[in-house]
């Protein structure tokens, strides 16, 4: 995961390796085709505003929580059988 987060961090600015924008996070996202129909762009962004307290940048140890959320939101109705 440390591995992924930090190509994303640093994708275009290559001296970034500690902190992600919410821009890369959609990109990330986008990447991994976990956007549908119904887990929505919209959704991803209140995920990532509300994980991170409504600071611009996150770090990997939050990173690692919200990528938590996302999959257990993603794939709740496997949860819940």
């Amino acid at each position: 995961m440390k591995k992924i987060f930090t190509f994303y961090t640093s994708f275009g600015d290559r001296f970034n390796s500690s902190l992600l924008k919410s821009n890369k996070f959609h990109k990330m996202m986008n990447d991994s085709n976990i956007t549908d129909g119904i887990f929505t762009k919209e959704r991803l962004d209140l995920l990532f505003v509300k994980k991170n307290k409504h600071r611009p940048n996150m770090s990997f140890e939050t990173f690692l929580s919200l990528i938590t959320d996302v999959a257990m939101e993603k794939f709740k109705d496997l949860h819940e059988s």
